[in-house]
């Protein structure tokens, strides 16, 4: 819970939504009772479970702005009205 918390409270703040995770994985399990090591070792191998599936969000979010900004949205909109 304490780490849900910090999260909430970080993206109120308007920090960067990594920058919050981060802060706020580190945080539980330090709390926890973990080690900085162990912490660490436990994040990045969390991270390296879900690279592929960031990379497609980060591929699909490319694709958006790269459409939205030479106008094939506007003109697929405009088709379709």
């Amino acid at each position: 819970m304490n780490a849900v918390a910090v999260v909430l409270i970080l993206n109120l703040l308007r920090v960067n939504v990594l920058l919050g995770l981060v802060i706020g994985a580190i945080s539980s399990v330090l709390t926890g009772g973990l080690s900085l090591i162990d912490t660490i070792t436990s994040f990045t191998h969390g991270l390296g479970a879900v690279a592929s599936i960031a990379l497609s969000y980060a591929l699909f979010g490319g694709f958006a702005v790269v459409s939205s900004k030479n106008g094939n949205s506007r003109a697929s909109c405009d088709k379709h009205t």
